[in-house]
């Protein structure tokens, strides 16, 4: 291959729009963390690939940057902090804080100087070299302390040292506001002496005068110059200087030099690009500019400041514009158009259609509407057969070459074979309809099938030697059948594609279909046993012996499945030209690589037919008018490895920020309710930065890597974290797949919650054990203190259905009914013991319930009274009143509470008074709602019936009074309320006793 004849580079862009603070950007350096730190006129801009972050000044930071306008270059200290200027002060970039210190030198009155800050160099001892008003300071970045060492001057500074590194002296250089150099020698305590000045317009040795805008020192005999003269060799010992400049019309107006290899410098011009200096051969060798129609050319024809970084990544700044920066050994495939061998083509691009190599090794190339070219082996245009009267039609979509050497050409409508005595080509006659040819293709038994969009055809020699298309026999079944692919294996088993839908095998006696769409190429392995096919629908891998086959398509690992070629490599790869660029396949591994765009892919769309493997083992495909070529075994990744930095850390989602900036971490420690993290990381590298590869595992938590796909910037969340120690790995690749051999790591802790430590658990099992006896305890009270209240609720019952069912209640309503009887008072008697009977039921029915309602309450009463009544012989009247609206059927008491009261009062009040009595049972409410029950007699009072009683040798005591106390007792008990009974002697206006009123109480 020839270097002039390959393309221009893929550069990538950074513009404003992009993200930088400004366009005018002069300075740019690469750190040892991976950042590329870009200088402008408004702020310093920090790049990752991806994205950039702006530092601007600010007035209510105090750790800000101290102007806007960088002036020198970045100087990175063992520490990683980074040392520049501005044009108002000196500036450290502080890693660990992600901000800055300020300092500003004093001059030798002490006074504090402002401006003109300028610095240009620093020493292995750490200080920092700087023009400032004239002077030449050195500022010590571990002891702040500033050495003036003598006179300075010039716009841009370049340290002249000896091949020990030892400083001899600053060359200094004017851009333009005047001529020439000048050169400060250094004394032996480091200072400068007077300057002596070369290519003014008054300079020694007869040096021209120059205006001079970078320079570069080789060594003590070569400095080379640049400016808007040209390149100039200087050679400062004898005085002499050579100019050198490309051959163009007009001169190009240098601006910087770089040197990217030991042979080669690249310079910038501010008109004209890139160009590139080979320095043995003394001349320059290629141009780069910008093209407005491709993206990826340089941003702008203007190029000034040129940086190249460690890893070979090449920075050019243009003015008002930003950066292009590419990596000069990213790429891989050298591209050759066809216009430099078809010049009459000019703007015209053709398809390309055919590549073919003759036994002489050069490459034939047909076109679709531009005829046919040839090239060198090293791609050194060698013949134009457009436009000649042997080839009248320019329409090709086949080249062959048959295996006596003879070229082939397949042109839509005839075909044409190249006689290579007469430096000719002899059209095939016809006289049959063959529509439209497609393919031509020599079995191994000799015959020259000719694919068409009419079946196959066959090219005939007569005895005479003459040569005529004819139909193949054969083939009668595919006649009006578009054939436009032809391949024959070593078995001679035939394949064919047709309708751009089918592969066709003709096996023996079979004919096997497959629906593979447009077949492109094939390749049989060396072994036999195995065709490896292109089609529009992926790469097929088929078995000779049983036709069964596997598809690799984009659900298997091809990026595209629209496939033209399949050429096996020295190393066992199978190269694919597909519709997204060029794949590499590997076929034990069934791994895909793609080149692109920044490998020196021209375009990512080839053409049928349009490949080609050498005799020398180059690969040449063809796009639309650009052929890529290059030898698989030379090609060489980059090998730089991308640097892994973390450049923000979210914690429960919320931005995290630290005294320390997360990139310089190596630990996190978070309390458990900090547990969900959210990272931001990216690979730094710069050959391609939008294809670099990350993956990444938290340990402890992830089974396994997780693999981001192509790009710069990776994400990772993790939400709600158990406790504990959780290492969080990553691991980068460029866009070559060249991974870094060990990952990045950050540890993370997340603590433990007090309420999971050993001692609070132990704690709480005391707590618990502690409270679930006293649980135990408390609830083994209650146990006893309900079995209690049960148990005297049941007494209570039992003893007030006794007291209710009282025997000598019974006895004398029993004694009374047999009294009715002896009187022969049947019906008073059947009265009295149907009135008993209900009451006995009324009894039995109640006594099981704790409360009943008001109304049965008073249906009860109301029996109770009739049968004493009876047995009383009416001198018992009684009235039952309801007042305050209360409703008797939902207001529930507790069951039979008044009969004991009731009772009382017939007993001790009424039956002592000869002339009976009345009782009356009232029902309201009392103070607060609260349920007022009052029992009323107008009998003798307690205090006669006392004296009755004790008359007759009898202390009563009523138990029922007693046990209703109880009863209303355990109500309360049970409901939560206050009850209450009393009783009350009633008298007369003469303070006589004139009966009994009992209220009882019962809280709702």
């Amino acid at each position: 291959m020839i270097f002039s004849q390959t393309l221009p580079h893929f550069f990538h862009r950074l513009t404003p729009e992009q993200g930088l603070s400004q366009a005018i950007n002069s300075f740019v350096y690469k750190d040892s963390r991976g950042f590329v730190w870009i200088s402008s006129i408004d702020g310093l801009n920090r790049f990752d690939g991806r994205t950039v972050k702006v530092y601007r000044p600010s007035s209510s930071n105090p750790h800000a940057l101290g102007g806007n306008n960088i002036q020198s270059r970045f100087y990175e200290t063992a520490d990683g902090d980074l040392w520049f200027c501005t044009y108002e002060a000196i500036h450290r970039y502080r890693r660990r804080t992600d901000d800055f210190e300020v300092f500003q030198l004093q001059n030798e009155n002490g006074d504090t100087i402002t401006e003109g800050y300028y610095i240009f160099h620093r020493d292995p001892a750490e200080k920092l070299w700087i023009r400032l008003n004239g002077k030449l300071y050195l500022f010590d970045t571990r002891t702040r302390e500033r050495v003036i060492k003598g006179r300075l001057e010039g716009v841009r500074c370049f340290v002249d040292t000896t091949a020990t590194g030892h400083i001899r002296g600053v060359y200094s250089c004017f851009f333009g506001s005047q001529k020439g150099i000048r050169y400060y020698r250094l004394d032996t305590d480091g200072a400068t002496t007077a300057a002596e000045s070369f290519f003014t317009s008054n300079s020694p040795a007869k040096l021209p005068a120059l205006s001079i805008t970078d320079i570069r020192i080789e060594n003590d005999t070569l400095v080379w110059l640049c400016g808007s003269e040209g390149l100039t060799a200087f050679n400062p010992r004898q005085r002499t200087c050579r100019q050198y400049s490309p051959v163009v019309e007009r001169k190009p107006d240098f601006w910087a030099i770089c040197a990217i290899s030991d042979s080669v410098l690249v310079v910038s011009s501010t008109a004209d690009g890139l160009w590139f200096f080979n320095k043995r051969l003394r001349k320059f060798v290629r141009q780069i500019t910008h093209d407005p129609g491709n993206p990826h050319s340089l941003a702008s024809v203007r190029c000034e400041e040129l940086n190249l970084d460690n890893d070979g990544n090449l920075w050019i700044s243009h003015w008002n514009t930003g950066l292009s920066f590419v990596n000069l050994q990213k790429q891989k495939f050298e591209n050759i158009q066809i216009v430099t061998a078809l010049p009459a083509l000019g703007s015209r691009s053709p398809h390309l259609s055919g590549l073919v190599e003759d036994k002489k090794g050069r490459i034939w190339c047909s076109t679709e509407g531009a005829g046919i070219c040839l090239f060198t082996p090293d791609g050194v245009p060698a013949a134009d057969f457009s436009r000649r009267r042997d080839l009248p039609f320019a329409y090709f979509t086949h080249l062959f070459k048959d295996r006596s050497n003879t070229i082939w050409a397949v042109e839509r409508r005839h075909l044409y074979r190249y006689y290579d005595a007469a430096n000719r080509f002899k059209e095939i006659s016809t006289s049959v309809d063959m529509s439209e040819l497609c393919y031509i293709y020599e079995t191994r038994q000799g015959r020259l099938l000719v694919g068409t969009y009419n079946g196959v055809f066959e090219v005939k020699t007569s005895a005479r030697g003459n040569r005529s298309i004819a139909p193949a026999a054969g083939f009668e079944f595919l006649k009006n059948n578009m054939v436009n692919w032809i391949y024959e294996d070593s078995n001679t088993t035939l394949y064919l594609g047709v309708k751009a839908t089918t592969l066709l095998v003709i096996v023996r006696d079979r004919l096997l279909k497959f629906p593979f769409g447009y077949i492109k190429a094939a390749y049989e392995t060396p072994d036999g046993r195995t065709i490896w096919l292109a089609t529009t629908r992926g790469l097929v891998k088929m078995d000779k012996n049983n036709f069964t086959y596997k598809l690799y398509d984009e659900s298997n690992g091809l990026p595209n499945q629209f496939l033209y070629s399949v050429i096996p490599d020295a190393a066992g790869f199978l190269w694919l030209a597909s519709n997204k660029g060029i794949l590499r396949f590997n076929p034990d591994s069934a791994i895909t690589r793609q080149y692109g765009a920044a490998d020196g892919v021209w375009e990512n769309e080839f053409f049928t037919n349009a490949w080609l493997r050498t005799s020398s083992g180059n690969i040449w495909l063809g796009n639309r008018d650009v052929l890529n070529v290059f030898r698989p075994e030379a090609m060489r990744d980059v090998r730089a490895v991308p640097k892994i930095q973390i450049t923000n850390l979210k914690v429960n989602d919320l931005d995290w920020k630290d005294s320390i900036y997360i990139g310089e971490r190596t630990a996190l420690d978070f309390p458990f309710s900090n547990n969900t993290l959210s990272f931001d990381f990216v690979a730094l590298e710069y050959s391609d930065p939008s294809n670099n590869r990350l993956k990444y595992k938290m340990e402890g938590y992830d089974d396994q890597w997780i693999e981001l796909p192509p790009g710069p910037y990776g994400f990772a969340r993790y939400a709600r974290l158990p406790p504990g120690v959780y290492p969080f790995y990553v691991m980068a690749a460029n866009s070559d797949g060249v991974w870094n051999p060990l990952p990045w790591e950050l540890k993370i802790r997340i603590r433990t919650p007090f309420w999971q430590t050993w001692w609070f658990i132990l704690l709480i099992a005391m707590a618990v054990t502690g409270g679930g006896y006293s649980i135990y305890k408390y609830r083994l009270a209650q146990i006893r203190k309900a079995f209690e209240f049960r148990q005297k609720a049941a007494e209570s019952e039992m003893r007030a259905l006794r007291s209710q069912m009282n025997p000598h209640f019974i006895f004398n309503s029993i004694n009374s009914i047999n009294a009715f009887i002896l009187r022969n008072e049947s019906k008073k008697a059947s009265a009295y013991l149907t009135e008993f009977a209900h009451l006995i039921r009324q009894i039995l029915d109640n006594s099981p319930h704790d409360t009943i309602s008001l109304e049965n309450e008073i249906e009860f009463l109301q029996s109770y009274l009739r049968v004493e009544a009876m047995r009383l012989e009416n001198k018992l009247a009684w009235d039952i009143q309801v007042v305050d609206k209360v409703d008797t059927f939902e207001t529930e008491i507790p069951s039979m509470i008044l009969q004991p009261y009731v009772e009382n009062a017939v007993w001790h009040g009424i039956a002592h008074k000869p002339e009976g009595g009345k009782i009356t049972v009232s029902v309201g409410r009392g103070d607060s709602g609260v349920l007022l029950l009052t029992v009323e007699d107008n009998g003798v009072g307690r205090a006669r019936a006392r004296l009755l009683q004790a008359a007759k040798g009898k202390s009563h005591e009523s138990k029922g009074l007693k046990i209703t106390e109880e009863r209303l007792a355990l109500y309360d008990q049970k409901h939560g309320t206050k009850s209450s009974v009393t009783t009350m002697d009633l008298l007369d206006q003469n303070s006589n006793a004139a009966g009994t009123r009992v209220e009882v109480r019962i809280a709702r």
